[in-house]
């Protein structure tokens, strides 16, 4: 009895040493994961605003440029490891940031600007109805399938909405969502079955803007307008809080480097702004944004959407629990794309990067090479809303302080 216990004893210290051991194991396994993530979502947050001059002509997508089913799945989903977007919640944003108390600097950056938000919605479903053999034959121009499993766009959210952020590529988006509403209309297919009869897919499809004006719209009709947009906005909200995730209804938008969308809607509002054009379009580009500045800061951005801030655009977010999703317009090309942009499609008639469409050929020029230090610093203290709420969706902004 006394030798099988020192037997036991003796066998204790070999147990306890790979118990140990596989422990170390499992300890070092589960620190190397997670600094693999950790450093996933560093390099993330630390992600650089895109500052470099695009052109309408850079927006056409290449013929071999496909998303994965994965991407189109996840594409609104910013906690996905591969997503481009980032979550943003402009309630929280304003609560703390934007100085919605002091009503004279709320107004002057354009905060009680009833053009703003300019919204696109898409919306679509399906409705199957059974269709006798001679019916179909009124409906030839149905494609006849032995499934629907093939829908090409039954990736896209039964409800998304678009923010449009003036000067970030929202003219091509808008452009894209119109014509994807169009195109899930005339998806529209019937499909055989085993009894003779056939069901009809028809798809229905509406692409509204939520707009507080419409060309020379009445006072009455802009009221309509307003009630309207803000009903769709707190409907976002019910649908969002109800299934407590922003993909069920979700919300996006495009952002730009405040320096590069300053200098981009410069060159577009002295096309339209006489005042603005004769006051600062000087004979060099460096000339022409150092007078725009000044300009800027003295009339409260003219009170034009294209150069008030982007934090401004939603300004009506800020009563509603509303998650948005976040694009840097470097990924624009994506965006397009999976709206179903067809490849080399042009999104603008006229570029005004192109000489022949601006009315001066500085006004095609413009860069923000064009800007000293002096100048982006001056720039950034114009935008700097705009810059804490890029920091606080996670962007790094160059040239800012």
């Amino acid at each position: 009895m006394k030798q099988r216990i020192r037997r036991r004893h003796g066998y204790a210290p070999k147990i306890s040493f790979w118990l140990v051991l596989l422990c170390v194991f499992i300890t070092l396994y589960f620190m190397v994961t997670r600094s693999s993530k950790t450093t996933t979502a560093t390099t993330k947050t630390a992600q650089h605003l895109s500052s470099s001059p695009l052109s309408i002509k850079d927006i056409s997508i290449e013929e071999n440029s496909v998303l994965s089913q994965s991407e189109k799945d996840n594409f609104f989903d910013c906690a996905h490891q591969d997503s481009l977007c980032r979550y943003f919640h402009p309630q929280t944003f304003f609560q703390s940031s934007l100085p919605s108390k002091d009503e004279r600097e709320y107004k002057r950056i354009g905060g009680l600007n009833s053009n703003l938000p300019a919204c696109t919605g898409l919306v679509w479903w399906e409705e199957h109805e059974k269709l006798k053999h001679q019916d179909l034959q009124k409906n030839k121009q149905l494609p006849l399938s032995n499934n629907d499993d093939n829908f090409e766009y039954d990736y896209i959210p039964h409800n998304l909405t678009f923010v449009h952020m003036h000067k970030c590529g929202g003219s091509s988006v808008k452009s894209a969502m119109y014509d994807l509403s169009r195109r899930i209309v005339s998806s529209s297919s019937s499909i055989s079955n085993a009894n003779s009869l056939n069901d009809m897919v028809k798809r229905i499809s509406y692409a509204t803007a939520y707009k507080h004006a419409f060309g020379a719209s009445s006072t009455a009709q802009k009221l309509r307008n307003d009630a309207q947009r803000e009903s769709h906005i707190q409907s976002i909200e019910l649908i969002q809080q109800e299934h407590y995730q922003p993909v069920s209804f979700p919300v996006f938008t495009i952002i730009r480097h405040p320096i590069e969308r300053f200098v981009s809607a410069i060159a577009q509002v002295m096309q339209y702004n006489d005042d603005l054009r004769e006051k600062c379009l000087k004979s060099t580009p460096r000339d022409t944004i150092a007078c725009a500045i000044q300009d800027i800061d003295e009339t409260s951005y003219r009170r034009d959407v294209h150069l008030v801030p982007m934090a401004t655009h939603l300004r009506l977010f800020n009563e509603y629990n509303i998650t948005v999703s976040v694009f840097d317009i470097s990924d624009i090309k994506d965006v397009l794309q999976y709206l179903g942009l067809m490849p080399d499609t042009e999104r603008h008639v006229h570029d005004r990067s192109d000489v022949k469409f601006a009315k001066s050929e500085v006004l095609s020029k413009l860069s923000m090479d064009d800007c000293t230090k002096e100048m982006k610093e001056e720039i950034c203290k114009l935008y700097e809303v705009d810059v804490l709420m890029l920091r606080n969706i996670g962007f790094e902004v160059s040239h800012c302080i």
